[in-house]
């Protein structure tokens, strides 16, 4: 066995993260900004309507600050999830906010599944950006997510497009509820930049698809298609990662990890080192690819 998966990994290392906190001295090192962002009150959590927020600060911020929100895997919360990607420590080299929100219960609505009465978890982003443009200046807004939050970050793309620039999902899916992509209406405003990462030997959400999840590969098709992109992709490490030129400047990029299971590449005690997904830094592109838009 070479990872650990699923909300179990999270909580393993959000336990890990709190035992560098409480220890102290070199091992900080270890978790990055978010144990030392504790100590300087550059973490803070705060409350919309009826739903909590953790919001990173950094240090320094850039002259045009960005937003990016993080939404975490289904029974989690925005604490896994900062200590999961540590996307923190992207935050500090770019001088952008970071957010990590809360779900209802644990969860969010992405296509297909999951709708809760009375629940609008776009109403509640849409606010939340808005809270974020008014109170720190924000100029871009980017989105990004693990797992169910991945699949949110999807359907944030299609019904928030002319406020989102970007998303970014780690093993998602876009589907209907018959596992059907096309059955999914994506009428966008203006084109959105997405980058999907997905592990080969994901068991959670299967990249051939299967139950209610369509193929990773018709997924990455579904973007392609809503924007426009160039029939022909730039293939690097060996086919494993493409990217596509799109209209009006936007990009769709797959990242296919050989090996990688449902777990964020990159994320330490979930992947072993040597392996594919211990290598790849997901933050870091993700960042890197958000920082190109």
């Amino acid at each position: 066995m070479t990872k650990l998966t699923g909300t179990v990994a999270r909580v393993v290392i959000a336990f890990a993260v709190a035992l560098v906190a409480f220890t102290g001295g070199a091992a900080a090192v270890f978790a990055g900004p978010s144990v030392i962002a504790g100590w300087t009150g550059r973490v803070r959590v705060e409350t919309l309507g009826d739903r909590d927020y953790r919001t990173y600060e950094p240090a320094h911020r850039a002259a045009r600050t960005s937003l990016v929100l993080d939404l975490h895997g289904t029974h989690e919360n925005g604490f896994l999830e900062e200590s999961f990607t540590r996307f923190d420590r992207q935050a500090d080299r770019l001088g952008w906010v970071v957010a990590y929100p809360d779900g209802v219960d644990g969860g969010w609505e992405p296509f297909g599944c999951c709708h809760r009465a009375g629940v609008d978890d776009v109403a509640f982003i849409s606010a939340l950006i808005d809270h974020f443009r008014a109170t720190d200046g924000i100029d871009a807004v980017y989105v990004m997510g693990s797992s169910r939050g991945a699949m949110m970050a999807y359907r944030l793309a299609c019904e928030l497009s002319s406020r989102i620039t970007a998303v970014a999902a780690v093993e998602g899916n876009m589907a209907d509820a018959n596992a059907n992509v096309d059955g999914v209406q994506c009428p966008l405003a203006h084109s959105v930049s997405v980058l999907a990462i997905h592990g080969t030997a994901d068991s959670a959400v299967p990249i051939k698809g299967g139950g209610r999840f369509a193929p990773f590969v018709d997924v990455v098709g579904k973007w392609r298609r809503l924007d426009g992109c160039a029939p022909a992709g730039v293939v690097r490490a060996g086919g494993t990662d493409m990217t596509w030129s799109c209209s009006a400047g936007t990009q769709v990029r797959s990242i296919v990890v050989p090996g990688g299971g449902h777990s964020w590449p990159g994320a330490p005690l979930a992947n072993l080192p040597w392996t594919a997904a211990g290598s790849l830094d997901a933050s870091r592109i993700i960042a890197d690819f958000f920082a190109a838009r």
